[in-house]
């Protein structure tokens, strides 16, 4: 295997790495506003009855 090839595969790691973080965050983010509108729904039920 070649410099350039070895150079390559390492690229496409990265290129795979940077997609999956990028996936991640939003279904973080996701969890977050999830998290939020349960706050917010279990604070209105607690101060209406």
């Amino acid at each position: 295997m070649t410099s350039w090839q070895r150079q390559d595969r390492v690229n496409d790691r990265i290129a795979n790495y940077r997609a999956q973080f990028t996936q991640l965050d939003v279904i973080m983010a996701q969890v977050k506003n999830t998290g939020t509108y349960l706050t917010q729904q279990f604070s209105a039920m607690s101060s209406s009855g």
